[in-house]
């Protein structure tokens, strides 16, 4: 059977500074001097890692409404070229996952459990394939296995009017994020999406274009949460339930009411799924 294509719609030197409380005030940020750049994230507890990471246009500020469990501790890097992080001036997932090992080993991370949302699901794809003694388990989170993505030329020329046209970079946030009533976390998104490089709109689907994660869950061998959202558009729950049925180790959960950003849509269901899939493989 021929894999499903999607359409893409798109502890070394800590300087702290002063934390941005969001729903749960247990978040802090701060930068990390790491390699190959420097990295600014989010962190919440104290306890058994849970490393999270973002899509396009977002930042390890979307996963701050997440109340972390006791005995956890959930690491959310803004990625290369997004938030206050380094800009690499390249966008290419192995990129992106080599920053992130370098924040887990300026931070003294040996191990953890790692999530992926949406395009952050392909780079956490590539870490568990490239580093796979160091991932005890896997989530994606409205993310599949890329397979040389379709990005057509139409959906190009309106995500590169994303970095200068408002009124429509609000509209396609929205989108994303169908039940979202809060203005708090819809300003945010919108503030996170400005702070991104803005060559990342076409760049980073164009970067999944070029990739093929074909087999390479096959090869980590270790357990794979598919973690899905009824209302979403962007990465259908049909497609994750496809790939969870082909994946080995993998089961496949479903957050209903919520589009493509559950972690700001439903959090408390987002959270549930994703530190109980964590507890489980901690038994």
């Amino acid at each position: 059977m021929k894999p499903l294509r999607i359409s893409i719609i798109m502890l070394a030197f800590l300087l702290i500074v002063p934390a941005t409380v969001q729903g749960d005030p247990g978040w802090r940020d701060f930068y990390v001097d790491a390699m190959p750049g420097r990295m600014h994230v989010w962190v919440n507890g104290d306890g058994l890692p849970l490393i999270l990471l973002h899509g396009n246009a977002a930042s390890g500020r979307w996963f701050t409404w997440l109340d972390v469990p006791d005995g956890y501790s959930a690491i959310a890097p803004d990625l290369p070229g997004f938030g206050g992080s380094w800009r690499c001036g390249e966008y290419d997932i192995g990129q992106y996952a080599d920053s992130v090992i370098g924040l887990m080993d300026a931070m003294g991370v040996d191990s953890a459990v790692v999530l992926g949302h949406s395009l952050g699901g392909a780079v956490a794809i590539e870490l568990v394939d490239r580093w796979p003694g160091r991932f005890s388990g896997l989530i994606l989170a409205n993310s599949i296995p890329f397979i040389n993505a379709n990005v057509t030329k139409e959906y190009l020329d309106k995500a590169s009017k994303y970095a200068t046209d408002d009124a429509l970079l609000r509209s396609s946030l929205q989108a994303m994020a169908p039940t979202l009533t809060g203005q708090d976390k819809m300003e945010m998104m919108f503030e996170e999406a400005r702070k991104m490089d803005p060559r990342g709109f076409t760049e980073n689907p164009l970067a999944l274009s070029r990739l093929d994660q074909s087999g390479k869950l096959a090869g980590f061998g270790g357990p794979v949460l598919y973690l899905a959202s009824e209302l979403d558009l962007i990465i259908p729950a049909s497609f994750m339930r496809y790939y969870s049925s082909v994946t080995p180790l993998a089961r496949y959960e479903e957050i209903k009411g919520a589009g493509h950003a559950p972690m700001l849509e439903d959090p408390e269901a987002f959270a549930y799924a994703a530190f109980n899939f964590a507890r489980q493989l901690g038994k």
